[in-house]
Order: C-alpha cells, then sequence, then structure tokens
C-alpha cells in the first residue's frame, strides 16, 4: 500500500452506507484479483473525473476503484482483504463533511 486513510466525503459516505469509506491507494501493477471476474461501472466525480469503480461479480461488494487524475494508481477497499488486523488509517480526509456526530 501507498497510504491508507478515511474519506468523509459524501460520495464515500453513500457508496460505503456508513460515515465514511476507507481507501487504500497501490501502485496499478501490484493489485492481482485470485478470484473471480469484477463487474465495472464508470461514475463521475463531484470533479467532472470519470472514476471506473470495481465490484465483485457475485455479491456487489466494492472492491477498488481508479481514476484518470491519478494514472498508475488503483484504489483498494481494504474492508474487502482476507487479513484486516494490520490495517492502520495515517488519517482522516473530508473531515468537513464527516457526521457531526464523528466530532464528537
Amino acid at each position: 500500500p501507498l497510504t491508507l486513510y478515511c474519506c468523509h466525503c459524501t460520495e464515500c459516505q453513500k457508496q460505503s452506507a456508513s460515515a465514511f469509506g476507507m481507501s487504500m491507494p497501490v501502485r496499478e501493477e501490484s493489485l492481482r484479483v485470485t478470484q473471480g471476474v469484477p463487474r465495472r461501472w464508470v461514475r463521475v466525480a463531484a470533479s467532472g473525473a470519470p472514476v471506473d469503480c470495481h465490484f465483485c461479480g457475485d455479491c456487489g461488494t466494492r472492491l477498488f476503484q481508479a481514476s484518470a487524475r491519478n494514472p498508475g494508481v488503483t484504489v483498494v477497499k481494504p474492508g474487502t482483504l482476507d487479513d484486516t488486523g494490520w490495517l492502520a488509517p495515517i488519517g482522516h480526509i473530508w473531515a468537513g463533511s464527516a457526521q457531526s456526530w464523528m466530532r464528537d
């Protein structure tokens, strides 16, 4: 992983159906899908840039995404990893959009 953070933007709140989403950028060439065939959906970010989203073809869980704004980097949704015990976010971004109860 290049880093790991919690994002509180409203898009991450929607896609995670929670108060925030976790994102773990990795170099594109280091990502390997070992089972199944992800399904693809392209959405447009608030910036206007397309985001290439990949989901599990069986259950629909978001696995990773990539943006043309950051070539060569894929953002893995780390809750999908088999082992999450080592995850330690370095910080929180878009905290201004965080749910009010997250600031307590």
